[in-house]
């Protein structure tokens, strides 16, 4: 009973369980935004590449940062050149394949409670929007069904309403972090219908969008055995209007730099919380294992070794490290993974969060972190006071 009752009063009271936890649920707060960050940011700038998904892009002149913004912050801008550039692009020696869209700038339509990016390409020639289509329907697209972005909700029937219109979902796409995500894919069959469905519904159209044969961009893959160089020299001497160029590995670079930048802000506040949440545990341990010196060393006396004791401390400590670690991994999680658009708008940058799977093994690799750094730096304290001579511990007490 002697034994029980010291044991009892050699345990942390709640006062400094919370001291204790405090400094583990910061640092695996930190921990885990920045993780989530980090990794996010990294999946959004990957599948930013993909997305581009060619050696380069034919913008009309004068256009080249709107349709970079397109890219990288999911903005829609508004800029057409005439469609004939389409087939003297094509046509060009050294380019292998080539897909046209026109975009329509961002609307409120029936399907969605916010704007969406309305693009229209041509099936045929796609190479950017197949590879992103995770599940597919029945019907293949035509001028009456749409391709839709993973944000973008579907009713129970399989369709969604533009402008008043019903269209059904030919397919839907994997998330990709990226404009489009919050974006509709028609055909070009069906341009002219959705133009007249949006002035009836009260749409602002240009005179320009109201004209026909228009394209936004046009993106290029050239044949393996022609340089981008080449081809681009080609370019100049066959087509005959006016146009910019957005280099792909140019704009991955550029992305890249940015990345490298944001990384070093996110591993200097995850190193300096590690660091001083390591100071503030140390001193936190000291502290109160030193306030225990009495009931350690009556410990001594009854019998317990000093792993013995140790072990009482450092199963205190586990407890904290768990319960902190995974309260900050939870707080994170909230203030992360539901801000994901505005924390990748806040860096301009493409964001991909994690899925569900993905932040339970995040939680799980924080807590053995954190916890892991709990144990260790209690391990100096607990052990010191324990090695004390118990009579002595007693004496130094009592005066």
């Amino acid at each position: 009973m002697k034994q029980l009752n010291v044991y009892k009063r050699a345990k942390i009271n709640k006062t400094q369980v919370g001291l204790l936890i405090a400094p583990v649920v910061l640092l695996s707060f930190v921990l885990f935004a920045s993780f989530v960050i980090d990794q996010s940011l990294k999946k959004g700038v990957d599948n930013l590449g993909k997305r581009i998904g060619s050696d380069f892009i034919i913008v009309p002149m004068g256009s080249k940062k709107d349709a970079e913004n397109i890219l990288l912050e999911g903005s829609r801008g508004v800029f057409y050149f005439d469609e004939k550039i389409y087939d003297e692009i094509k046509n060009t020696e050294g380019v292998k394949e080539t897909s046209k869209q026109f975009f329509l700038k961002s609307m409120a339509a029936d399907c969605c409670s916010s704007e969406v990016e309305i693009i229209f390409y041509d099936p045929d020639t796609d190479f950017l929007i197949g590879p992103w289509i995770s599940s597919e329907y029945s019907k293949e697209q035509d001028e009456n069904s749409v391709v839709i972005g993973s944000f973008v909700n579907r009713e129970d029937n399989g369709k969604i309403k533009i402008f008043g219109r019903e269209y059904t979902v030919a397919a839907q796409m994997a998330k990709t972090g990226t404009s489009l995500d919050s974006s509709i894919y028609f055909t070009f069959d069906s341009l002219d219908t959705i133009l007249s469905d949006a002035i009836e519904k009260g749409s602002f159209i240009t005179d320009e969008q109201r004209e026909g044969n228009l394209i936004s961009s046009v993106y290029v893959n050239t044949e393996d055995n022609y340089s981008v160089t080449e081809v681009l020299n080609n370019l100049k001497e066959n087509v005959h209007y006016e146009y910019d160029v957005i280099y792909s590995k140019e704009l991955s670079a550029k992305m890249a730099s940015n990345l490298g930048d944001i990384y070093k802000i996110v591993h200097l506040a995850s190193i300096s919380a590690a660091l001083f949440c390591s100071v503030i545990l140390f001193f936190f341990n000291f502290t109160i294992v030193n306030s225990k010196k009495t009931e350690i060393a009556l410990m001594r006396i009854i019998g317990l070794s000093k792993r013995e004791i140790i072990g009482i401390f450092l199963a205190d400590e586990l407890f904290t490290g768990i319960i902190g670690s995974v309260m900050g991994s939870l707080i994170g999680a909230l203030f992360t993974i539901p801000f994901g658009d505005y924390i990748g708008n806040l860096f301009e940058m493409p964001y991909l969060g994690p899925n569900i799977l993905n932040v339970v093994i995040i939680i799980l690799l924080i807590t053995l972190l954190a916890t892991g750094i709990g144990i260790a730096v209690s391990l100096y304290p607990v052990y010191v006071v324990s090695t004390l001579d118990p009579y002595t511990a007693l004496r130094r007490e009592g005066e």
